[in-house]
């Protein structure tokens, strides 16, 4: 008899918030006592979870932006490097580069996303990533059938577009789409 299992899945994600013109991040006094919300939630939750190990654990995906901005001078280099040092060649997903609500986008854009996010993985994490995750509200037609062209092993896709899949994860199971897989998750 098989034991259950359970899973753990972080989503990262900051929006860039650096002033168009200066290319810096502004200062924001309702993120004290951090100087802005970039330094508060890294300070906050990604800090803490790459000094425990946490993101070696676990699964999860980093948006491009976000990693970015770690990586920079004026990011968090101590969080930065927990992924990267997290990223043991299973658990770390790529995402569309910036997080956009994919069926609003054209087919040409939905394609750029895609790719951009894709190659910003290979590049941060010396490696194709199995798996590409579909932001929120990414209909199973119009996001997982790009997302396979451009080669991941598996595209990960919101459960409420899967008909007959129940969080209970008896019934939970992937769909094949070309010769390329698509995980519903919750």
């Amino acid at each position: 008899m098989s034991r259950p299992a359970l899973v753990v899945h972080g989503h990262f994600y900051q929006p860039p918030r650096l002033d168009p013109f200066t290319g810096r991040m502004p200062a924001d006094p309702k993120a004290a006592p951090a100087r802005d919300w970039n330094q508060r939630v890294s300070a906050d939750c990604y800090r803490p979870n790459a000094l425990i190990g946490n993101l070696g654990s676990v699964s999860w995906d980093v948006g491009p932006t976000l990693s970015g901005w770690l990586a920079s001078d004026e990011g968090d280099p101590v969080a930065y490097r927990g992924f990267v040092d997290g990223e043991r060649g299973v658990n770390g997903m790529a995402q569309p580069f910036h997080h956009t609500i994919l069926p609003l986008t054209t087919a040409a854009d939905r394609r750029t996303e895609i790719r951009w996010g894709l190659r910003d993985f290979e590049v941060r994490f010396g490696r194709r990533p199995m798996l590409l995750t579909s932001p929120p509200g990414s209909p199973r037609r119009q996001t997982p059938r790009p997302a396979t062209r451009a080669s991941p092993t598996t595209v990960g896709t919101e459960t409420r577009w899967h008909k007959g899949v129940k969080p209970s994860g008896r019934s939970a199971h992937a769909r094949a789409i070309s010769t390329h897989r698509v995980l519903p998750y919750w």
